[in-house]
């Protein structure tokens, strides 16, 4: 990796940060690429919206969506998408640490890290908590009858916000996912995973996703809000590679941390 020198960064250059907000409603679009134990989440350079054109701005006489390029395979990914973030499994713990992207374009160590308790991830640092991600209702069950049940929450998130919202928790005993079984959830977004359908014909379950393509696995899936809107999405495009596509309330951590769990589940 090329490293850039001091005297190359402007001050007042606009530089990605990990705990920046998403204020966009337009969908973004990242890709996890899993390599020798590591996950390097990858984005297409500086435009990382997955339309040019989205669906609610076709114009007269445009009849259909204008997708932003979408990476199929290793080769397409390498070439064209820039690193943000890795995180790497801790050695005989269910626990990820997260690196970022500096503003001198090099991968340092975060605060930040993602660990499972139970049957749920929470991205977390030694203070706050930022996100839970609740499988099956947090019990170390499979289900046998579906796809799994998945619940996201995340501190709710105000227009006012640069940086995405934080819970201060006061640990061992608390956390965010026990807030929300707790029904303390005023202020707290909470996403749930689409019911997907059985097909048939395919003999398979199903649902439609914003990225055209990809691989029949039971690491897709659709989350949705209250309004049946989809608000994060993950497909696998080849056994190493899922695609990500997120729009507000979920920023590129978020994301990449939902996506973090749905890989290394079994």
């Amino acid at each position: 990796m090329a490293y850039t020198s001091f005297n190359d960064i402007n001050e007042d250059e606009n530089i990605f940060s990990l705990q920046e907000a998403n204020t966009s409603d337009r969908y973004k679009l990242a890709y996890i690429l899993r390599s020798k134990g590591i996950y390097y989440l990858y984005t297409l350079g500086d435009n990382d919206f997955l339309y040019d054109i989205e669906p609610r701005d076709v114009n007269v006489g445009q009849s259909k969506k204008i997708y932003n390029f979408l990476c199929k395979n290793k080769i397409e990914l390498l070439a064209n998408c820039k690193i943000m973030m890795t995180a790497k499994k801790k050695l005989r713990k269910k626990k990820f640490t997260i690196c970022c992207l500096n503003r001198y374009n090099k991968l340092e160590k975060t605060d930040l890290f993602l660990k499972k308790t139970f049957n749920s991830w929470i991205l977390q640092d030694d203070i706050y908590d930022y996100m839970g991600i609740i499988y099956n209702d947090n019990l170390n069950l499979r289900v046998k009858d579906g796809p799994d049940k998945i619940v996201t929450i995340i501190p709710k998130y105000y227009e006012t916000n640069y940086n995405i919202s934080k819970i201060r928790i006061k640990r061992p005993e608390n956390d965010i996912v026990s807030f929300y079984f707790s029904k303390n959830n005023i202020n707290l977004d909470i996403i749930k995973n689409k019911k997907a359908e059985w097909r048939e014909s395919i003999d398979s379950w199903a649902m439609p996703f914003q990225f055209p393509g990809g691989l029949g696995s039971i690491k897709n899936t659709v989350m949705t809000n209250y309004d049946d809107e989809s608000i994060v999405e993950t497909l696998k495009i080849d056994s190493n590679i899922m695609a990500i596509v997120y729009k507000k309330p979920f920023s590129l951590i978020h994301a990449f941390s939902f996506g973090l769990s749905k890989f290394c589940k079994n």
